[in-house]
């Protein structure tokens, strides 16, 4: 398998839980996945016993939570406002896949709360 998307069409309906168990069965037959989520909001919000999305991908993958998601915002809006939040704008780049990639030296998990999460691996 080299790749693996998770979409839906609303936030908070699962889509990186579903990233993080695919990605620890495919940990489970020996494979190497990388998580990587673009971007994660409302880390200003943390609820009592539950990880945020880029700490559970890095946890099932063994990876360190700023490479899983090198931008992370405090704030609960879309990750496209995230940056204008803090006086910083946005610009859409490359897919997600190429950016884990080129982090991690081979393909990813790939979780966006712009309604996708993924997964390539070798």
């Amino acid at each position: 398998m080299r790749g693996l998307l998770v979409t839906a069409t609303d936030t908070e309906v699962g889509k990186t839980v579903v990233a993080a168990a695919l990605t620890a069965a495919l940990v489970a037959d020996g494979h190497e996945p990388r998580a990587y989520k673009p971007a994660v909001t409302g880390l200003d919000e943390p609820v009592d016993g539950v990880l945020a999305d880029h700490e559970l991908l890095a946890r099932v993958t063994g990876d360190d939570p700023a490479l899983v998601s090198p931008q992370r915002f405090g704030p609960a809006v879309s990750p496209i406002s995230a940056p204008s939040s803090r006086g910083r704008s946005s610009t859409p780049g490359r897919s997600s896949r190429a950016r884990g990639r080129r982090r991690h030296g081979r393909p990813g998990t790939s979780s966006s709360s712009r309604g996708s999460a993924g997964c390539s691996c070798r």
